[in-house]
């Protein structure tokens, strides 16, 4: 047995020798998004009014065009816009003032409009000034805020507003009738009605995705055996990036007593069904925690069940998590059969809802 054991682990790390000197770290990028066939339940704008009140309302009109922040001026914008109002608010007070743009947003989630934003609009009456998402106090800049419920699954909420310097999603600026050449794009503010006898146009834009419909959750055997279906070329796991071919050569071994074999297959199926595209809202701190198991008990390290002082006893719990989500048994993702009752896979545990109580730590 110990003969086998040590002929085992010698296999594993003459593998990892062969891509180990060229390993690299990736990281991912999120991005604002909302699932194809949304029900958009509310969508609320909100601005923040400076000085007033002067009594005045604000329309909305839907964007017809494309227009960039630092570029767009009254020459390049004008017309630019359905005449319709979207919806209005009236400047009564200072602080904040907020629109229901519900309808708008499921036109562009529905693709009927493409995205461009909107622009405020109010005429020639007193003008209005606003915090815009160059301004100093981040928590004052506009903001959209979505409340929508997808075609599977549980309803979700995003809020986009510009956290930072980057546009990250956002995009103001306004426009003045009498420098037609002017951009506010970079402005702190921005700005409705009359200012010296000419109107001043605000437009924003809050940027997301539509992703498609969810693929489904599959198991370690269904991504061993589905090299074609790999979402990329590889996966990092504990750290140390794995190309498809060596992550497959790994997850095909024979099956063995090192635990830290059971991990991996279960934590690059977990990723794998992550970046095909499935919600991962009930599986990313499993990931995170099985990421940190790895990295303190690598790969072909020889961990084992046995004993109260194994690794494994923390390990565990974590792994037979990710086994749940791989086979769509919990409640974010369904398997890719549609099944939410799928048989258990790499672990043989099925875990809802767990009491997150786990023996040790795990290694920094």
């Amino acid at each position: 047995m110990n003969k086998a054991k040590s002929v085992f682990r010698a296999c594993v790390l003459l593998m990892l020798a062969a891509f180990l000197a060229g390993a690299t770290t990736q990281t991912l990028s999120a991005q604002v998004s909302i699932p194809e066939g949304s029900t958009i339940d509310s969508a609320v704008f909100s601005i923040y009014v400076l000085g007033g009140p002067n009594y005045q309302t604000v329309g909305l009109h839907r964007i017809t065009d494309d227009w960039g922040e630092m570029s767009v001026t009254w020459a390049s914008f004008i017309g630019d816009y359905d005449v319709a109002i979207i919806g209005s608010f009236a400047t009564n007070s200072v602080g904040w003032q907020t629109v229901d743009v519900t309808s708008l947003v499921q036109a562009w989630v529905n693709g009927l409009y493409p995205n461009f934003g909107f622009v405020l609009m109010q005429g020639k009456t007193p003008s209005n000034i606003y915090h815009s998402s160059e301004a100093l106090d981040v928590s004052l800049r506009p903001k959209l805020e979505i409340h929508y419920t997808p075609p599977a699954g549980a309803p979700g909420q995003v809020i986009i507003q510009r956290p930072a310097v980057a546009q990250d999603g956002v995009a103001d600026a306004y426009v003045w009738e009498r420098s037609p050449a002017y951009n506010g794009g970079a402005s702190q503010n921005l700005w409705t009605g009359n200012v010296e006898d000419f109107e001043k146009y605000s437009l924003v834009r809050f940027h997301f995705t539509v992703r498609p419909p969810a693929p489904g959750t599959g198991t370690p055997g269904y991504w061993k055996n589905h090299p074609d279906a790999w979402p990329d070329a590889g996966v990092t796991v504990g750290g140390v990036y794995y190309s498809k071919e060596t992550a497959i050569a790994l997850m095909q071994m024979p099956a063995s007593r090192d635990k830290t074999m059971t991990m991996f297959d279960a934590l690059v199926a977990a990723k794998l069904n992550v970046l095909a595209g499935n919600d991962d809202s009930c599986i990313a701190s499993y990931i995170d925690e099985a990421d940190a198991w790895l990295a303190a008990y690598p790969v072909g390290s020889g961990v084992t069940a046995g004993g109260a002082a194994s690794p494994w006893r923390v390990g565990q719990p974590i792994a037979a998590m990710l086994d749940s989500y791989n086979n769509g048994l919990l409640d974010c993702a369904q398997h890719r059969d549609g099944s939410m009752t799928k048989q258990s896979g790499t672990v043989g545990a099925r875990i809802v809802n767990p009491v997150r109580t786990l023996p040790r730590r795990i290694p920094r």
